[in-house]
């Protein structure tokens, strides 16, 4: 946690993967408040199966059938919260392109909250354990009218 004090006092923000074991589990560095920690969901706005969940989870996004490079420049299909986490990540690096002031991490995570899509009825079972959707329109929207 002392380095993502650090990380945060430079102010950058810390994206995690919740992970990918398919349990209820705290998961580091996801876990630590100051990380935005991130569950996959397939195309139905449903958990993955293989994502974990946890009272820590922040933001859920797209990690399922995400097609990307392989190690030899072949394309392939992959699954994973490690695919989920970027989405997010890209998510904030695209709103903030439209900042007209500097923005902590507190406050994207505010931000992230207040523009994301409660997806707790398509997953009853994980209510308020697998955070809210990413809606990267919300988010850009909120960013370029100023919300604080």
């Amino acid at each position: 946690s002392d380095m993502l004090d650090w990380v945060e006092i430079a102010g950058a923000v810390v994206v995690a993967a919740a992970g990918n074991n398919g349990i209820a589990t705290d998961f580091f560095p996801a876990s630590y408040s100051e990380a935005i920690s991130v569950c996959a969901i397939d195309q139905l706005d449903r958990k993955a199966p293989f994502s974990n969940w946890e009272g820590h989870v922040d933001m859920s996004a797209p990690g399922t059938g995400i097609k990307s490079y392989y190690w030899n420049g072949t394309m392939a299909v992959w699954s994973g919260t490690s695919f989920a986490s970027p989405m997010v990540a890209a998510g904030i690096a695209i709103g903030l392109e439209y900042a007209k002031r500097p923005y902590t991490t507190e406050e994207i995570q505010t931000l992230l909250e207040n523009t994301g899509t409660d997806i707790d009825h398509l997953n009853p079972q994980y209510e308020g354990r697998i955070g809210l959707k990413l809606n990267i329109r919300n988010f850009v929207l909120a960013i370029r009218n100023g919300t604080p």
